[in-house]
């Protein structure tokens, strides 16, 4: 799973997309927040990457569980 700021040409807007793969191995995004603001997307962007790091979550003690996240 990894996340991405995406351009919206209609809406005119920045999205942050989370990706994961199906089974079959192909990419399917969904749309997790929307921002005006390119900074602010980047910001939301980063915020679930580190969500998503299990190595963050060993470094402050706790256990990192993929089905919660």
């Amino acid at each position: 799973m990894r996340f991405t700021v995406e351009w919206h040409d209609k809406a005119e807007r920045w999205d942050v997309v989370r990706w994961a793969t199906t089974a079959e191995g192909a990419w399917v995004g969904t749309t997790v927040d929307r921002c005006a603001i390119l900074e602010d997307a980047e910001e939301i962007c980063a915020y679930h990457t580190d969500m998503m790091n299990p190595a963050l979550w060993a470094e402050v003690g706790c256990e990192f569980d993929r089905e919660m996240a």
